[in-house]
Order: C-alpha cells, then structure tokens, then sequence
C-alpha cells in the first residue's frame, strides 16, 4: 500500500485534500503536498494506511496532517469520498467513509496500539481527558463520533454536526436505542449545564466539580440546587451511568 501512496498522483491528492473541512488554509495558496510517513494498519481488504500529508505554501510555512486512507479493489465499485476512483487497479478513498475503518481506529485506540516506523512509534491513545473525566462529557462525544465513523460512510444523516443532533439522528436511524439516546441527550445537557456555570465562576477545572465547599456551593446555587451534596450527588450518578453506557455500546460496537 506504501508504494500505491508514493505513486498516486499529486494532483488527484490536491484535489481532494483542499476542500476538506479540517484542512485549516483553504485561503492560502498550495505549492506542494507531501507525503511523509505511512503506516499499514490493515493489510486485508479493505486495507487502511494512516499517511503524515505535509502541505508547503510558498512562504515556506507548512503544516502536517494525519489522514487515513482507504483503498479497495476497482471491481468493487466504492464510489463514497472518492481520491482517485482507479489508481493502479485500486480505489484511494478517504478511510473515514468506511464503517469497516473506523471500527479498525477505534479498535487501536481501545488497544493502545503501537507501530515502529523510521521516524519513530505511531502509538493511538485515548486522551488524558477522557481519562480524567470519566462518564463526562468526553464520553459521550466520543461515542457519539465513533457512531459516526461506524455508520456514517453508509447513512448520511448521521453526518452532522452537534452532539445532540446526532443522537437524535443515531435514534433515528436505529444505530442508538430510544433509551440510550434519550439519557445521553439529558445527561450531556445537565453537564454542559455545569460546565457554563462553572465558567461564569472563572473557576480552574471545566469538566469537574469544585474541590472547595465555598466554590461548591457557590455552584448549586447558580444551578438552582437547595444543598451542593444534592448536585454532588446527582453528577456523581451521571458520571457512573455515563461510563457504564459508554462501555457498554463502545463494546458492542468492537464485536459487530
């Protein structure tokens, strides 16, 4: 596959690469991509590379971009965010399209997988935050972007932005169930609910309760609690659903 990448051509790169929605300099002029590490992360079909893409500008600024790709044989007939439809009897396609690859990055991230490579180690990693605020927010937007990966390369409607809209449109297309779709809608609202107010304090954290009793009760105040150990409480069961829904359809999600 590294040879497949080396070959294609810039100009079906460009063409592709420029309009997408991360690429963060549509205004400024392109002088060259590059193509500067690739790594295999499935040999069967479908296979997938994770390629390092430099953009140079004529400035001599750059900026570096992480980018899966796909490619399937011709004969298959994948026509879905399409790079290069025949590339020596291969299709080139944009990796997150296809629910078979998005399944595959998930599945590295939960396994914090590692791969050597000439410049070093490629390691996939959840990020400290969601480490740290377990059955919070983090939780529940990544699930919600790991849904997407897994069905929106087939069902369009998925693909949109907010998280709450996207629950809504999860339930919908039968991807979440009635329950779970309207717990997380509730339990994202109540949290980010927090988040404001804790906000309009100008306290330090953003995704965890205060530490001090003044700070937390200056909280419950703003959310209209009687007593902080009622809003301890009820975040307290939020973070522990959250995480045990979590776990629960990310785990389901790995087997299908």
């Amino acid at each position: 596959m590294s040879d497949l990448l080396a070959s294609l051509p810039e100009d079906a790169l460009r063409e592709w690469f420029v309009p997408q929605r991360w690429f963060g300099s549509k205004t400024s002029e392109l002088s060259q991509l590059n193509i500067l590490e690739a790594f295999t992360l499935r040999e069967d079909a479908p296979q997938l590379v994770l390629t390092l893409i430099e953009a140079r500008f004529p400035q001599g600024t750059h900026e570096v971009y992480q980018v899966p790709i796909g490619f399937r044989p011709v004969a298959e007939g994948w026509s879905e965010r399409v790079i290069m439809a025949d590339h020596e009897g291969w299709t080139a396609y944009d990796a997150l399209a296809d629910g078979a690859h998005g399944r595959e990055l998930l599945h590295r991230m939960r396994a914090s997988a590692e791969f050597s490579a000439a410049e070093g180690t490629l390691a996939f990693h959840w990020a400290e935050s969601a480490d740290r605020g377990a059955g919070g927010t983090v939780d529940t937007e990544f699930l919600v972007q790991m849904l997407q990966l897994k069905h929106g390369g087939a069902d369009r409607s998925v693909r949109t932005p907010g998280t709450i809209d996207v629950l809504t449109a999860l339930e919908k297309g039968g991807y979440l169930s009635s329950d779970d779709a309207e717990y997380f809608r509730g339990s994202y609202r109540f949290q980010r609910s927090i988040e404001a107010r804790i906000r309009l304090m100008d306290a330090a954290g953003r995704h965890e309760l205060p530490e001090t009793d003044r700070e937390l009760a200056k909280l419950a105040y703003l959310l209209g609690y009687s007593r902080p150990q009622e809003l301890v409480e009820e975040a307290q069961h939020k973070f522990a659903e959250n995480r045990a829904r979590f776990n629960r359809i990310f785990d389901a999600a790995e087997r299908s």
